[in-house]
C-alpha cells in the first residue's frame, strides 16, 4: 500500500436500518453491522481508495499537545502537564476546578480513547 500498488477498499456489512430519499432513488444507511474491510485491486466503487497509509511513528509531544488543546479542549498548561506527568497529575486538581475540559473526561478510559483518536488523526495528516 505504501508503494501505491494496491489502494482499493471493499467493505462487507449488513444493513440494520435504512430509509429511502429523493423519491426512492437514494437509500441512506442509518445503521449497519460491519463484517469486514478488505484491501482490493479493483473496488466496486472507484472512489473507495486508500489515500494515506499510517506511519509507524507516534505523534511528537508537540503534535500531541496541539491535539489536546485544539481537539480535546485542554488548556496549554493542562496539555503540557499531561505530556510531562501523565493524566494522574491533573486528577488531583479535579476538586479544585469545576467545569474544566478535563472534568468532561469521565475516566482515564475516556482519555485513552481520545489519545488513540489523536494518534490516528495525526498519523493520517
Amino acid at each position: 500500500m505504501r508503494s501505491g500498488d494496491i489502494d482499493g477498499l471493499s467493505i462487507g456489512f449488513k444493513t440494520v436500518r435504512a430509509r429511502r430519499e429523493q423519491g426512492g432513488k437514494v437509500r441512506r444507511i442509518l445503521e449497519a453491522d460491519l463484517w469486514e474491510i478488505s484491501v482490493v485491486t479493483f473496488p466496486m466503487l472507484p472512489q473507495a481508495r486508500v489515500t494515506n497509509v499510517k506511519s509507524d511513528r507516534l505523534p511528537t509531544p508537540r503534535e500531541f499537545e496541539r491535539w489536546l488543546v485544539r481537539d480535546a479542549g485542554f488548556t496549554r498548561s493542562q496539555a503540557k502537564m499531561v505530556i510531562a506527568k501523565g493524566f494522574a497529575s491533573i486528577q488531583g486538581a479535579r476538586e479544585a476546578a469545576q467545569n474544566t475540559p478535563y472534568e468532561q473526561l469521565k475516566s482515564a478510559g475516556d482519555l485513552a480513547r481520545k489519545i488513540r483518536q489523536a494518534t490516528r488523526h495525526i498519523s493520517n495528516h
